[in-house]
């Protein structure tokens, strides 16, 4: 029985990854802005956290992984898509507020995370093939999904002990595909 920590579990690949756990019978905390109510009656462990709030979602989280100990996998799943148009006509803020998201919410996550000594076997970051890509329209997540991947990259280099990487899952049937 392994102990899971995934964020954004109320929908799409995090929904998906926290039943498969939960089946499995391992032990699953998780976090999003909506209760996935089906995964909390099947033993999920769940905080209510708005990632882009971080001064409450820190601690909210925290409270959640005190009772974790040491964890076997955190999954980075929670994102943004942002706004899809010309990088021209994209405001700085809505640059920010994805990149608040799907990179500076993950590194004071794995800072919260690693604070206590807590340890970790791996972290999956999702990523996306959008890092690479440069799409037109997908400004501010291409952004994002690449500083992701090189934020676990400088994790990798720093936490021997932990294994970590950036996973790009491809196609995934939610409304960000609606694109």
């Amino acid at each position: 029985m392994e102990k899971v920590f995934i964020t954004g579990v109320s929908s799409g690949l995090g929904y998906g990854l926290a039943k498969f756990y939960l089946e499995r019978g391992d032990v699953v905390y998780g976090c999003s802005r909506r209760a996935p109510e089906d995964l909390i009656q099947k033993g999920l462990r769940f905080v209510e956290a708005d990632l882009s709030d971080s001064a409450s979602a820190v601690s909210a989280i925290g409270t959640l992984l005190g009772q974790a100990g040491h964890l076997h996998r955190v999954v980075l799943n929670a994102a943004k898509l942002g706004t899809i148009q010309d990088m021209r006509d994209t405001s700085l803020v809505d640059i920010q507020e994805t990149m608040e998201i799907n990179v500076f919410a993950n590194k004071w996550l794995l800072d919260l995370i690693f604070a206590s000594g807590r340890k970790v076997k791996q972290v999956v970051a999702i990523s996306s093939g959008a890092s690479l890509s440069g799409s037109r329209g997908w400004n501010g997540y291409s952004l994002s999904k690449a500083a992701l991947n090189m934020l676990i990259k400088l994790y990798a280099g720093e936490r021997k002990a932990t294994h970590f990487t950036s996973l790009a899952p491809g196609l995934v049937d939610t409304a960000m595909q609606d694109y």
